[in-house]
């Protein structure tokens, strides 16, 4: 195990003397030091929930009996823990739920939309290994759920071009939900400087999040043509043509027009996945 570790940080090491000016300190911020209490577990739990904006939703094909995954759009809304979500009627997520099926929602670092500059720092974590690096599994219910207008704009923060299948859209059946924790098993890396195992919901649920560093838009000739702002904006503007030739007005005013209209209650879709007594 020693040996093992001792290659680790040697080819992290030289990793490192190649990596452009400016980066050398925070990798070693990332390399030197570690965890193993779950308290500090819980917090960098919730730190990853908060960042990213997708995830595997883990169900059982209801007609195979195999489990399945499919990446989902969600957004911590209320910054709780709790994934907020469109589900669509159509999925076969959606249909696995509906007939029965438990769910969990898989998470680690990285997932997120192309372009959204999100800080991938982590304590304990080693640089560019995805092995390396935090993830986790949420296990829990889905709840029917009513966002209220700043939680909506927020999801359109994370994924522009959600709102084209906000619950009231001509193309498919969907509704809110929102995920409730009830256990969660992490994995915050290698086992030699981070927590790995069970974390008390409660514990995980009152947990608070270590804040994040402000990352820099890079520019054009910083590292060749690589400029993720600006793929961000013609990902936005497309987004935008699009939500126009489809609904007639642009994604700002669809928001603006559907906030309170009959149709965005939760309640009135036919593919609800839960009782009306657990709505929030």
């Amino acid at each position: 195990m020693k040996f093992a570790t001792a290659l680790l940080l040697l080819a992290n090491t030289r990793y490192i003397a190649g990596l452009p000016a400016g980066c050398y300190d925070q990798n070693i911020e990332e390399i030197g030091h570690g965890y193993h209490d779950v308290e500090t577990a819980a917090r960098v739990a919730r730190t990853l929930v908060s960042r990213e904006s997708l995830a595997n939703l883990n169900t059982y094909d209801t007609n195979t009996g195999y489990p399945v995954g499919f990446v989902e759009y969600y957004a911590d809304c209320q910054q709780d823990g709790e994934p907020v979500m469109l589900m669509i009627g159509i999925s076969s997520s959606n249909k696995n739920i509906a007939a029965g099926s438990n769910a969990s929602l898989t998470i680690r670092v990285g997932d997120h939309q192309p372009g959204d500059r999100v800080d991938p720092h982590y304590i304990g974590k080693v640089p560019h290994s995805v092995a390396g690096s935090p993830r986790l599994n949420l296990k829990g219910q889905f709840i029917n759920y009513k966002p209220t207008h700043s939680e909506k704009e927020y999801f359109v923060s994370r994924h522009h071009e959600a709102i084209s299948w906000f619950p009231g859209n001509p193309i498919h059946d969907s509704y809110w939900v929102k995920f409730k924790v009830e256990s969660i098993y992490f994995v915050g890396g290698f086992g030699d400087r981070a927590y790995i195992g069970e974390i008390p919901a409660e514990m995980y649920l009152t947990a608070k999040p270590f804040p994040s560093r402000k990352i820099p838009r890079r520019s054009i000739g910083s590292h060749g043509n690589d400029n993720h702002g600006s793929i961000a904006d013609s990902i936005s503007s497309i987004v935008d043509r699009l939500h126009i030739a489809l609904f007639g007005t642009s994604p700002d005013e669809y928001l603006s027009e559907s906030i309170d209209q009959k149709h965005d209650d939760p309640q009135t879709s036919e593919h609800m996945i839960v009782d009306q007594t657990n709505e929030v």
